[in-house]
């Protein structure tokens, strides 16, 4: 069977019949939510609000997303997974398909909470099924919010409103996942959590460099660096993607308040004086 699946998918993809494979490829994609739900795909050990449809096999460019990705957002997850503790408020931004948050509750307990804040209205509801599919409901919150000013906002974000890094509530353990703003809210931030699981997006505005000083700024140290994704190793090089994880320096009461008062360093328009205070970010929570 799967022979055949192969042969008929190279003769619709070669020679003159190549222009309508893909005009159905594109039809396709049209029609498939309306098509019957087959199995249910999982990210990271968790199952997401993706599911596989008939004649996928024939459309892979347009279905790829149905398929298990066992090492999906694998340097933000294990971040979590080494940083969230039973009890613990955890805060999220960009929550995605959910993977992020349900790791997180499953590791923070039936004590913990997690708040997550997404841009997309789509993802808004893959996130809250996600929750749902993992009987988490109850320790999760999920927030149709921006965080900080966004040009060109990935997803449809509908009445989304703009919330500033100040207004985070306080946490044990912050992650930025939001392809884009995590530099400038790293400038902004007034919580001080235990630890932070921050992902970098060179493309977007919040280069490592960037997002580093950032850290450290705050009185950081980076831990641990990773790729986002370790199936898109070369990829996450090639653009920047990377995951830090970072804890906050234990500091003496005379460090402490010389820290303090460096918050009054910054300008006027909350930007901190270094290098990279006048980085762009033009994207969005995904």
């Amino acid at each position: 069977m799967g022979q055949l699946r192969q042969l008929c998918a190279d003769l619709l993809t070669s020679g003159t019949t190549g222009d309508l494979y893909e005009g159905l490829g594109r039809l396709f994609e049209r029609v498939r939510p309306y098509l019957p739900k087959e199995r249910q795909a999982q990210y990271n050990s968790v199952y997401v609000n993706v599911f596989e449809r008939p004649l996928d096999w024939l459309f892979p460019a347009v279905s790829w997303r149905a398929r298990d990705q066992p090492n999906y957002d694998s340097g933000t997850v294990d971040g979590i997974r080494e940083q969230v503790s039973e009890g613990d408020t955890v805060v999220i931004v960009g929550g995605g398909f959910g993977v992020t948050t349900v790791v997180a509750a499953r590791h923070a307990g039936e004590s913990g909470t997690v708040l997550t804040y997404e841009a997309a209205e789509e993802r808004v509801r893959d996130i809250r099924k996600a929750a749902e599919y993992d009987g988490l409901s109850d320790r999760i919150s999920v927030l149709h919010a921006l965080i900080e000013r966004v040009d060109k906002p990935i997803g449809e974000v509908g009445d989304a409103p703009a919330v500033p890094a100040r207004a985070l509530p306080p946490c044990d353990v912050l992650v930025l996942d939001c392809d884009g703003p995590e530099a400038r809210i790293l400038r902004n931030l007034s919580i001080e959590p235990r630890a932070i699981v921050a992902n970098t997006a060179g493309r977007f505005g919040s280069p490592e460099a960037a997002v580093r000083t950032g850290l450290t700024d705050l009185g950081y140290r980076v831990i641990s660096r990773g790729v986002i994704n370790e199936e898109c190793a070369e990829f996450c090089h090639e653009n920047g993607y990377y995951t830090l994880t970072a804890v906050r320096e234990e500091r003496t009461q005379e460090e402490d308040a010389d820290w303090s008062g460096g918050v009054g360093d910054r300008t006027e328009a909350g930007q901190p004086s270094s290098p990279c205070a006048g980085s762009e970010v033009p994207s969005t929570s995904s």
